[in-house]
This record gives structure tokens, sequence and C-alpha cells, in this order.
């Protein structure tokens, strides 16, 4: 395959083989102070080589707004439009779902979930799918009387369910913040308090 950026994958490779010849330090000293001075030079080379004299703008999800002779049609514009990126992604992720015989359940999911961003309603549609298919299965498993078949279509069927948990579970996250409250109830034992309160794991304390 035809490297599509030589240059900058020989400064790479120039910098790996400097710093490596930089850690590992010869026997003889003369030898090695002949070959880090070398090594050296080729790494100040291949860092400079690597330096951007105009470096570019940042767009949409700080992807590098590329020179003009190097960008494709409708590129940079897009990367400067974010609105417009999300229009073109929200057609995509409908046309897959209509493509698929989703987009009622999967529209529906990610409704119920309150799906705030892009990742979370790719997330609620890929539950809908797993619940979609793990019925499919199921109704499968039914209609075959081979035993083995059954088998096969049952099993897939709970790996999609175990699929669908852990989706859900990533989406609670990803909306919660990965933190978890555990309410702790005001206990007496023999007339004396002993513990009351809450307390709160994972995530990022706001205090």
């Amino acid at each position: 395959m035809k490297q599509k950026h030589p240059e900058t994958a020989q400064a790479i490779v120039d910098l790996y083989r400097a710093d490596k010849t930089l850690a590992n330090p010869s026997i003889d000293p003369v030898r090695y102070e002949i070959n880090s001075s070398s090594a050296k030079f080729a790494k100040a080379e291949a860092i400079q080589s690597l330096i951007l004299q105009n470096p570019p703008e940042q767009g949409t999800s700080n992807e590098l707004i590329q020179p003009y002779e190097l960008s494709s049609d409708g590129v940079n514009e897009a990367l400067k439009s974010p609105n417009k990126v999300a229009l073109n992604a929200s057609i995509d992720r409908m046309e897959m779902l209509k493509e698929t015989n989703l987009l009622d359940l999967a529209l529906s999911t990610a409704h119920e979930a309150k799906a705030s961003n892009s990742v979370q309603q790719m997330l609620s549609h890929q539950l809908a799918a797993a619940h979609k298919y793990a019925m499919e299965s199921f109704k499968s498993s039914e209609t075959y009387k081979d035993p083995a078949t059954k088998v096969k279509f049952g099993n897939l069927a709970v790996r999609l369910m175990e699929a669908f948990s852990r989706g859900a579970l990533t989406l609670q996250k990803l909306q919660n913040g990965n933190t978890q409250t555990m309410t702790v109830q005001h206990v007496n034992v023999q007339g004396q308090a002993v513990i009351t309160g809450s307390l709160q794991t994972g995530g990022h304390s706001n205090g």
C-alpha cells in the first residue's frame, strides 16, 4: 500500500531510531559519542520537519481546517459550520434507521431515554436494534424444531439482551456523569444515632 504521507512517516521513523540510539549507550564510549551525536542531529531535523510554520485553525470536533490545496470539496465549509455537520449527521442516522426498519422504535427509545447529544442518540438507536433482534431471535428459536438451531437462536437472543443491558448502563453513566449516590438511613441503636446522610461515589465532587 502506498504511503499517503511519506515525509511525515519518515520523520517519525527517524525520531524513533534517534530515541532508541540515545536510550541505549554503547559499551564503547567513543562509538556512543559518535552515534549519539548523529542521533541528536537526526532528531532535531525530524522535529523541525514536523513543525507547521502556519498552524491551521480548528473546526468542528477540533478537526483541523486544511490548506485549500489539500482539502476536499466542502470539507472545510463543513468543519466551520457545526450546524451543517449536525444536520448531515442527523440525516445519516435517520437514513440508517429507515434502511434497517428501526426508525419508529429507535426514535421512541431516544425520546424516552432523553438523549441529549449525538452519542446518546446513537446509543439509544443501538439499544433499539439490540431489543428488536433479540425478540426476533427468540421468535426464530420457537419457529425451528431442530434443537441445535433453537439453541443457536436462543443464545443469540441472550447475547443481544446482555448487549442491551451494557448499553443501557453506558447511556446512564453518560447522562449522570458516572456518579452514584447511596442514601444512608438515620439509624438508632439503643437510643444513639449511628449514622445519617448520603455517600457519593464515582464522578467528580462539586465541593
